[in-house]
C-alpha cells in the first residue's frame, strides 16, 4: 500500500515538474517570437501626439493586439527633465481578431475629448475613458467578446474554471496568490492541441487547490470582486468574479453569450 501510495505521488510530482517546465518555455517562447511594428503615427493633433502599434506573438496560437498611445506635445521651451517625464501613456489596447482589419481612426471633436473609432474588434483588453483632463469616447463597429454584463443572464464557458473563495485568503504556501494567478493564466478552454501530459498536469493542480472544472452553459448569479489576479509583462491582470456565493472565476470564463457555452466541436 506504502509502494502505491509513493508511486502516485511521484506519478503526480514528476507531472507537475512536465508542467512547469512546459509553463516556462511557454514564457520564453513568447518573449522571443513577439514582434511590434508602430503602424500609425499621428503628430500633434490639438497638442497630443498617437501611436498605434501592432503586437504579434506566434507561439502555441497566434496572439496579436493593436494598442493606441498618447503623449502630449512638448512645449518649444520644456526641458530636459520635463521631456523625459512627459512619456507616451496606454490608452487602449485591443485583440483585432483579424490582422486585415482597419486601423483605428483617432479624432479631437474638441480640445476636451478624443475619440477613437475601430471598425471591429474581437475582444478589448485596455481601455481608458479618461486621460490627462480630457475625456475619451470610443465608436467600436463590432466587438465579438463584449464586457461581461452582470445586469444580463451570466453563464459559464466550456471547461470553466471555478475556485473556492477562501483560496483567495488562504495563507499556505502552495496556495499562495500566486499560485491561483498562474494556474489562471495557464488555463485553456480548448486544450485539444496541447499534450495529454500537459492537460493532465493542469487539471491535477487545479484539483489540488480545492478548483473544479466546470461545463458550458450554467446559469450563475455574477458579482465583481475587489480583488484581481495580477497580470504578467505578456498577459493583462484577471478581473475576478463571485459566482454562487462561495465560488470564484474570471470574466473570460464567463459569457452572457448562451451560444458561446457550446464547444466548438459541438456546432
Amino acid at each position: 500500500m506504502k509502494r502505491a501510495a509513493r508511486y502516485i505521488t511521484g506519478v503526480v510530482v514528476a507531472i507537475g515538474g512536465i508542467y512547469a517546465i512546459f509553463l516556462a518555455m511557454h514564457v520564453v517562447l513568447i518573449h522571443l517570437s513577439c514582434t511590434t511594428e508602430v503602424r500609425l503615427k499621428i503628430e500633434n493633433l490639438s497638442g497630443v501626439s498617437f501611436e498605434v502599434a501592432d503586437t504579434s506573438c506566434d507561439t502555441i496560437a497566434k496572439d496579436e493586439n493593436i494598442r493606441i498611445y498618447a503623449r502630449k506635445v512638448d512645449p518649444k521651451e520644456a526641458g530636459i527633465f520635463s521631456r523625459w517625464r512627459n512619456q507616451k501613456s496606454l490608452l487602449f489596447r485591443y485583440d483585432p481578431g483579424n490582422f486585415n482589419n482597419p486601423l483605428p481612426s483617432i479624432t479631437r471633436p474638441s480640445s476636451s475629448t478624443i475619440l477613437i473609432s475601430v471598425p471591429e474588434v474581437s475582444e478589448i483588453i485596455d481601455q481608458k475613458h479618461e486621460w490627462a483632463g480630457m475625456s475619451i469616447d470610443y465608436s467600436i463597429g463590432h466587438n465579438e467578446n463584449p464586457e461581461l454584463d452582470i445586469s444580463k443572464p451570466v453563464y459559464t464557458m466550456p471547461r470553466a474554471l471555478v475556485c473556492p473563495v477562501s483560496l483567495l485568503f488562504d495563507a499556505h504556501a502552495d496556495h499562495e496568490r500566486e499560485t491561483v494567478n498562474d494556474l489562471y493564466l495557464g488555463w485553456l478552454r480548448d486544450p485539444s492541441f496541447l499534450p495529454s501530459t500537459y492537460v493532465f498536469g493542469q487539471e491535477s493542480k487545479a484539483k489540488a487547490l480545492g478548483c473544479e472544472i466546470w461545463q458550458g452553459g450554467i446559469k450563475v448569479e455574477a458579482v465583481h470582486m475587489k480583488q484581481s489576479l495580477g497580470g504578467s509583462w505578456f498577459v493583462r491582470g484577471l478581473s475576478l468574479m463571485e459566482i454562487s456565493g462561495n465560488h470564484f472565476s474570471t470574466t473570460d470564463q464567463l459569457t452572457n453569450d448562451i451560444d458561446r457555452t457550446v464547444p466548438a466541436a459541438s456546432h
